[in-house]
């Protein structure tokens, strides 16, 4: 506001210079004329400008959503970083900046099984405001809290499905093994309660189940005693279809599934509608056990290397065994037995005595000595 006062000052001098440059009595009224049809109106021009001149900034990232009379334009499109103008800004014409930087965060959770072990779920994931249009951009600054406030109901929503899979008797895993590597159909899932326009598949089995039978994988116990040991069930289903069908359906799997890669892997995005949001990325991490069963399954895993350790060490030990039998002659319990000390699977200790003697009795037993030589010898 001072630069534009300022500015209508210089803008009154000037003209007043220009109209009498040097300061002629007679000219005095139309100096004044001009500055009245011309200066005056200058001024006011340059000052409503400067006025509503107002710069979007880029760092942080920002958007701004033009409002009239105090409410926000919302058939309109958010301002970028720059320079925009505002008429009779604070008045008539002002702006609201919301900053849409992504934010990264983990949602943690926790269920159990029916099989009443429980098993934690890590998901990671990217947001950002959605700033496509003014009333997209509007919604996630409708409450007070803001960012933070939408993306806690998605944490939630993604807590409650997530427990929904794991404690379901009729979908997911039935045991805490089961749940291990099912981190594609689990994303599915979440994509599919968080999307408001996801493409519908429209088929007669669960999309989770038709990814894993056209990608050739193998059913888990639970699934086999539905859709058989090698999806059985499925392949005749599939079968009975028509030439056209059967292309339908695959194409709606292999959609469904290059958008459940994409958005593990960042490629692709969706909107959350009344949330103002937009998941840039959503990615399933480790599903493992919780408390007493993790240090059941710790165990159980710790016995599996170590069993395949010991079938390792068994078969060199034959090796070694054979070897020292060919190059010494000896038997095989002593090659055993020397094989057994290098990898210390055995202790032998080898116990010194020390005796005293006369040099006249260490005479006679060199004596001994070389006299049962020269019979044996």
């Amino acid at each position: 506001m001072n630069l534009a006062f300022f500015t209508g000052i210089i803008v009154l001098m000037v003209v007043y210079f220009f109209a009498n440059p040097t300061g002629v009595p007679e000219l005095q009224s139309f100096v004044g004329y001009v500055l009245v049809t011309v200066g005056v109106p200058l001024m006011l021009l340059i000052a409503v400008i400067l006025q509503g001149l107002r710069n979007t900034p880029a760092v942080p990232p920002t958007r701004s959503i033009r409002t009239w009379f105090g409410k926000p334009d919302l058939g309109g499109y958010p301002l970028g970083p720059g320079y925009h103008f505002y008429l009779f800004r604070g008045w008539l014409g002002s702006y609201i900046d919301v900053e849409v930087d992504e934010e990264d965060f983990n949602i943690v959770v926790t269920g159990k099984t029916p099989d009443l072990q429980s098993v934690q779920v890590v998901f990671t994931m990217t947001v950002a405001p959605d700033f496509t249009t003014n009333e997209d951009l509007y919604e996630l600054i409708k409450s007070n809290d803001g960012l933070a406030g939408s993306v806690y109901q998605i944490r939630e929503m993604v807590r409650e499905r997530g427990r929904e899979w794991l404690e379901s008797g009729d979908e997911g895993p039935q045991t805490w093994q089961e749940a291990r590597g099912q981190q594609e159909e689990l994303v599915a899932l979440i994509l599919k309660k968080l999307s408001d326009d996801l493409e519908p598949t429209d088929l007669p089995h669960p999309t989770g189940v038709l990814m894993k039978y056209f990608s050739k994988r193998m059913p888990l116990p639970s699934e086999a005693k539905k859709w058989g040991d090698k999806w059985e069930v499925l392949e005749a289903w599939f079968a009975g279809l028509s030439v056209g069908e059967k292309t339908e359906v695959r194409g709606k799997i292999d959609r469904r599934r290059k958008l459940v890669n994409d958005m593990r892997n960042g490629r692709s995005s969706m909107k959350k509608l009344g949330l103002g949001l937009e998941i840039k990325r959503i990615n399933c991490g480790e599903i493992g056990p919780l408390g007493k069963t993790a240090e059941i399954a710790d165990r159980i895993a710790i016995e599996a290397i170590e069993r395949v350790a010991e079938s390792v060490d068994l078969e060199h030990s034959s090796d070694w065994i054979k070897k020292f039998q060919k190059d010494f002659g000896i038997s095989f319990e002593t090659a055993k037995e020397m094989v057994e000390i290098a990898l210390k699977r055995i202790h032998k200790d080898v116990t010194e005595h020390k005796f005293s003697v006369t040099s006249e009795t260490g005479k006679q037993l060199g004596d001994i000595v070389q006299g049962l030589a020269a019979q044996f010898l």
